[in-house]
């Protein structure tokens, strides 16, 4: 599935707000780490820069791979224009450095947008969760396998690093 906030539209958003951005954090994560939980606050939205990350949904301790995303991609766009917790988690498939942005960074950069800019990311927002929940619906879902040479990630693995990793942050049931 191609990522659907790629390419001139966003570099257009992103660089005439350049100067605002050039003081952001980036982060480095190691192979198989989470990045962040289905479940956490969302209060930032990740440029990745280098590396491979993994979406997944857990859907009653059974994950489902919902996109492989890579440089220049963006995540953490849904939860923020929802306002709401982040609905996936974020796993990497190899060393991933990623720029984060504040919630309000991105709010005042939207609020310099003409206003239909806004409600361009809602539809898109609201049609790919549709997608996904028609792909769900009919069980059209990839294996999570990826390429067995490269990203050999059983689910069993990703499962016991989301538990622990939610264990940690204290969001464990």
């Amino acid at each position: 599935m191609e990522p659907y906030l790629k390419g001139k539209f966003m570099e257009d958003i992103f660089q005439k707000n350049s100067e605002s951005l050039l003081h952001q954090d980036k982060l480095v994560f190691p192979n198989q780490s989470i990045l962040f939980a289905e479940g956490e606050q969302s209060n930032y939205l990740y440029i990745i820069k280098e590396g491979i990350v993994l979406l997944l949904k857990n859907e009653n301790k059974k994950l489902k791979k919902l996109e492989v995303l890579g440089p220049q991609d963006i995540i953490g766009l849904n939860s923020l224009i929802k306002d709401c917790l982040h609905e996936n988690t974020a796993i990497s498939l190899s060393k991933v450095e990623l720029m984060k942005i504040k919630k309000t960074e991105v709010n005042t950069i939207l609020s310099k947008c003409a206003p239909w800019i806004s409600d361009l990311l809602k539809v898109i927002s609201q049609r790919l969760e549709t997608t996904y929940k028609i792909i769900n619906e009919h069980n059209i879902e990839e294996d999570l396998y990826l390429d067995k040479e490269t990203h050999n990630f059983e689910e069993s693995r990703a499962l016991f690093l989301l538990d622990d990793y939610l264990e940690q942050k204290g969001l464990s049931n």
